[in-house]
This record gives structure tokens, sequence and C-alpha cells, in this order.
């Protein structure tokens, strides 16, 4: 991936995303919170100090998201697939 003056992308077999950096904790917090909708070439990068397992915060976020993790060196990992948005409110699970 690269940032430049024309945003931030992700390559993955081929297909680059533009993608938006949630680069602190109150970006992470947010996420995709409200958001009607997103392109299928659009998606947004956590970035993490550390490597580590992490769950992620649902509340509020109304579309299906792919959650995909890399490593240090930039290597897909690991990915769930079409997770579907929260209905439960308060009880959303992180």
């Amino acid at each position: 991936g690269c940032a430049s003056s024309g945003g931030s992308w992700v390559e993955l077999a081929g297909t680059r995303y533009q993608v938006e950096l949630a680069q602190n904790d109150a970006d992470r917090a947010k996420g995709l919170m409200f958001r009607d909708a997103m392109a299928d070439d659009h998606g947004m990068l956590f970035v993490h100090d550390r490597q580590e397992p992490l769950a992620y915060w649902m509340k509020n976020t109304k579309i299906a998201l792919d959650i995909l993790y890399f490593d240090n060196e930039r290597r897909l990992v690991s990915q769930q697939r079409d997770v579907p948005p929260c209905s439960a409110g308060d009880a959303c699970p992180p």
C-alpha cells in the first residue's frame, strides 16, 4: 500500500482499494460508525502500534464488513468476510 497526495491505498491480488486511515484512538473508536454505504473498492485501514490479536467494536456500524489482518511485513494473515452489522444496540459485542 501507499499514501500519496491522491490518498492512501492498499493493493490485494492486483486490485487497488482506496482506504481511509484510522491511526489514533479517536479515529479507531469511530471507525465506520453511521456509514450507510461504502463502495466496493474503498475501505478503512486501522493502524496499530503492536502486532497482537484484536477485537473490533461493531456498535452503530450499519454495513457488513470484510475484516482483514496484516502482520508487520504487510502480509495478509487472517480475514473475516461479510461480517454483519450488529442490531443489538448497546448489547453489540466488541
